[in-house]
């Protein structure tokens, strides 16, 4: 309970008076929703209509190649597996629904109203209190993405993958009568099962206009989006959350019989989507919540909705553009190999997939898959060849990744370099924007004047990750500070502060100061540190010769401040620190090393990231430590020479 009440505070402190008086509306919507047991048959509405013409969207599917569905495994997700006492073969048993991997028990179902439920209680270990695990791994079998694979091979006339689809989905429904239970609490997830039944409804209109599945669809589809039109997250709650939402009501408009409330579910939704793709996605091309997977989330979900909007000949307006300069940023940010940094949050959540089969390539897919929406070349210099990138049309060519360059994504605050020093090529990504989207700022991290550094293809200074979100507790709040990126910290404090899961007490304001493509030297600023001491820190990047330079300085400090510099290192690097610098490895070859100022001491300790999410791993991590004043004081980073340099 003291938990619960500390992350209302917390959400408290974020939200302008119209949002409180939202919230208060929406607590009397909750009141009526818990007091509604009849379940299914509550849901009222014309259930004999026939379903809209989704044949574009079934040719979609079937040019999706049966290869694509190596690796289908539904008991598998978030990187864990389900136990087979949960499946029937392939098909779902109704304790999978609520069954938690952490705690090995069962989440509250029918016999308890969602809003009752507290869904961030919860812990990322089994405890004496005996908490459940994240709510992150009991939703995710419960979005139904396994319908994705299944509506593939309905579409290619396979027999029987149809109705393995409806045992799916017909055992949600028994098992999750509406409102009750941990999967009516969030419209994300809501949202979400929309997407897969659509698919499923796409791959055979003929099976699912059968009586016996007709109603039952149709009741889930209304049950679903009636939730999404009572409790809209709106305000700070308005991020990719609101994408979703409105992806979920345009495609169930769309697909149920022509009513009024079908068209206002529509519209509604189509009104929800132009809107956000403005705000979500920035003029440069930046996604706003500042975190790569997010954006490329939030764009699947824009694109899968306009791929149905041009099948019945009304596109969406405006969303093109954004998502034609959103797959520029991120293929800016791609290495050689298709990866990019794990800035900001990532839950691995996905809007088209493959059930069982990893994407470690996920930002690299979504590139491509716009350039198949758009009809363009792409820019991604890898076609990973997930689901995705078939059903929208992928190309077979890929981009090659240029040599030297110099891109700077203003708005979003983003630079991204690559050069060439000392026969070494090197991908660089400084990090001088805002900490996240909204007053929220939910899956930003505090990673002002960070950077990001890949060399010859491999990366060097990665990023911390996320690893769990209510479960994670302090260590969600370790990840996210400032003192686990690339960056300086004062006196062990965080530039941003968290206050909860997705929240923040504190939120560090950046700025640009100076930006030259032709010399290749960058500086921003922030002020979080202004208000305890005083100074705003700045940082300039500069080329050199054989690397670059790191300089900072805090602005207005009357005396010089202890500080810390942070560098975290990729598991395979190692360092050693010799003689005032450190030298970095690779494979037992040098690499790199950082000149140390002398006024400053360096270590090499013990450092930790989430590589994917629900999985912590050690790694090394660089820790200068010194005085830093007006003055401040100059980091070079040079790269070994070598036989060709």
């Amino acid at each position: 309970m003291l938990e619960r009440l500390r992350w209302y505070g917390a959400r408290l402190s974020t939200m302008s008076v119209p949002e409180i008086g939202h919230r208060v509306v929406e607590l009397g919507r909750k009141s009526r929703f818990r007091a509604e047991k009849r379940g299914w048959k509550a849901i009222s509405g014309d259930f004999s209509g026939s379903f809209a013409d989704l044949s574009d969207l079934r040719a979609r599917l079937r040019q999706v190649p049966l290869s694509c569905g190596t690796g289908f495994d539904p008991a598998l997700a978030l990187g864990r597996r389900w136990p087979a006492t949960h499946f029937e073969g392939t098909r779902p048993r109704e304790s999978l629904w609520f069954f938690d991997p952490i705690s090995e028990r069962s989440w509250p179902g029918a016999e308890q109203a969602a809003f009752d439920i507290d869904v961030r209680s919860t812990s990322a270990v089994p405890d004496e209190q005996r908490r459940y695990g994240d709510v992150k791994f009991v939703w995710e079998p419960a979005r139904l993405q396994a319908l994705h694979w299944l509506a593939v091979r309905a579409a290619h006339g396979e027999a029987g993958a149809f109705e393995d689809g409806m045992a799916w989905v017909r055992s949600w429904m028994a098992a999750n009568p509406p409102w009750r239970g941990v999967h009516w609490t969030s419209g994300i997830e809501i949202a979400l099962r929309i997407v897969s039944v659509t698919l499923l409804i796409a791959s055979d209109a003929a099976a699912a206009a059968r009586p016996e599945y007709r109603s039952e669809l149709l009741r889930f589809l209304t049950a679903h989006a009636s939730w999404l039109v009572r409790f809209p997250s709106l305000y700070s709650s308005a991020n990719n959350h609101r994408v979703a939402e409105g992806l979920g009501l345009f495609l169930a408009g769309l697909v149920l019989p022509g009513s009024q409330q079908a068209r206002t579910y529509a519209r509604e939704g189509r009104h929800i989507l132009e809107t956000e793709a403005e705000l979500q996605i920035l003029p440069d091309g930046v996604g706003a919540e500042q975190s790569p997977t997010y954006q490329g989330f939030t764009m699947e979900m824009l694109a899968l909705a306009q791929l149905v909007a041009r099948a019945l000949s009304r596109p969406l307006a405006g969303v093109d553009e954004r998502l034609r300069r959103g797959a520029a940023f991120l293929a800016a940010l791609q290495d050689d190999a298709g990866h990019v940094p794990a800035i900001g949050d990532d839950d691995e959540g996905r809007v088209v997939t493959c059930s069982g089969v990893p994407e470690p390539l996920y930002v690299a897919s979504i590139v491509h898959a716009m350039a198949g929406l758009l009809g363009e070349a792409s820019s991604s210099c890898v076609a990973p060849g997930y689901l995705r990138e078939a059903l929208f049309g992928g190309p077979d060519a890929v981009a090659r990744a240029s040599r030297r360059s110099f891109k700077d994504f203003a708005a979003g605050g983003y630079v991204v370099v690559r050069d060439e020093a000392a026969g070494h090529r090197y991908h660089l990504i400084f990090d001088r924007g805002p900490l996240g989207y909204l007053s929220l700022a939910a899956h930003g991290h505090a990673d002002a004047l960070a950077l990001w550094l890949n060399v010859d293809g491999r990366p060097l200074f990665i990023d911390a990750g996320t690893w769990l979100y209510h479960s994670g507790r302090e260590t969600r709040h370790e990840l996210r500070r400032s003192q686990a990126h690339n960056t300086l910290s004062i006196q062990g404090r965080s530039q941003s502060e968290p206050s909860s899961a997705f929240s923040w007490k504190n939120i560090a304001k950046s700025e640009v100061l100076f930006t030259s493509p032709q010399a290749w030297a960058v500086e921003g600023a922030h002020d979080g540190y202004l208000s305890a001491f005083g100074v705003r820190h700045a940082r300039r990047i500069a080329r050199n010769e054989d690397g670059f330079v790191i300089q900072d300085r805090l602005m207005g400090a009357r005396t010089p401040l202890a500080a810390t510099w942070n560098f975290l290192l990729a598991e395979h690097v190692e360092a050693e620190v010799v003689d005032g610098v450190v030298a970095l490895s690779l494979e037992g070859r040098r690499l790199a090393s950082i000149r140390v100022p002398t006024s400053l001491t360096a270590r090499v300790e013990q450092g930790t990231h989430a590589p994917q999410f629900g999985v912590l791993r050690e790694t090394q991590r660089i820790v200068l430590a010194g005085d830093i004043g007006e003055e401040g004081c100059m980091i070079a980073v040079s790269f070994a020479a070598t036989e060709n340099s």
